[in-house]
């Protein structure tokens, strides 16, 4: 089991405004299991990302991203001793969200905000060869 948290707090004090480059609070936690052979490893990993409510928008009405948890699946084959393949799939709960460090400073009415939603449930895998 394995798990990482990160929250931060800043202000702009010579304004007395929220500084909007601090990233909302952020929370994974993940469940691995490695085979005996060594050959498998799988991962489950959820993360809970906390809405955005402190934003200086003194100048305009700034868009807030609401939270969101997805949830992760890995597994890593050692097909050979040089030879590892990874599979993951991302995002299994389909949630449609946004990461604060693309939308910050975009107006709450902006048109292209959908244009800003992070991919849905996705599959990925890469190869890798050691020599």
């Amino acid at each position: 089991m394995n798990g990482a948290l990160a929250w931060t707090h800043g202000d702009d004090t010579a304004r007395d405004v929220p500084l909007n480059s601090v990233d909302p609070g952020k929370l994974s936690m993940g469940l691995s299991y490695d085979s005996l052979s060594g050959r498998h490893r799988l991962e489950l990993v959820a993360t809970a990302v906390s809405a955005k409510s402190r934003v200086d928008d003194s100048t305009v009405d700034v868009f807030r991203t609401p939270g969101y948890a997805t949830l992760d699946a890995y597994w890593r084959i050692q097909v050979a001793e040089r030879l590892q393949v990874d599979i993951g799939a991302f995002n299994l709960t389909g949630r449609r969200y946004w990461l604060w460090s693309g939308v910050k400073g975009l107006p709450a009415d902006a048109r292209e905000i959908d244009l800003y939603t992070q991919p849905g449930r996705q599959i990925g895998a890469s190869v890798r060869y050691a020599w």
